[in-house]
């Protein structure tokens, strides 16, 4: 498990990066798997509540977060923090349409402000 985190935490920095971004790396990384992590994990939680019209939107959700690997290991840091930004944000609003008054959106909401506090 430690390997995995430091794989991903490693994802696009190089050995001539400072310290200081080498630091912000990391954690852009290794928020941006928790997101990812916790995308899947609400699958499972809407198949559990048996919503079948939002678990494929859900699950394509998940996969297009793994594209911020891609755009991290490319170095493109801050497109990649848009991307899980946009992402989020459209998975909660659509959430809020499929599923309403159910409050499941307010699970979403701190993946959402994430990159917020690291651009």
């Amino acid at each position: 498990m430690k390997r995995l985190w430091a794989f991903i935490s490693d994802l696009g920095a190089q050995e001539s990066d400072n310290g200081d971004f080498l630091r912000k790396i990391h954690l852009v990384n290794q928020l941006s798997f928790l997101s990812t992590l916790t995308t899947f994990v609400f699958v499972v939680h809407i198949y559990l509540i048996g919503n079948s019209y939002y678990l494929p939107f859900q699950f394509g959700t998940g996969l297009l977060c793994c594209l911020y690997y891609f755009l991290s290991v490319k170095r493109h840091f801050h497109a990649a923090l848009y991307w899980i930004f946009f992402l989020i944000f459209f998975n909660i609003e659509y959430c809020s349409i499929e599923i309403p008054n159910s409050g499941d959106q307010y699970f979403l909401i701190p993946l959402w402000i994430i990159p917020f506090t690291i651009l």
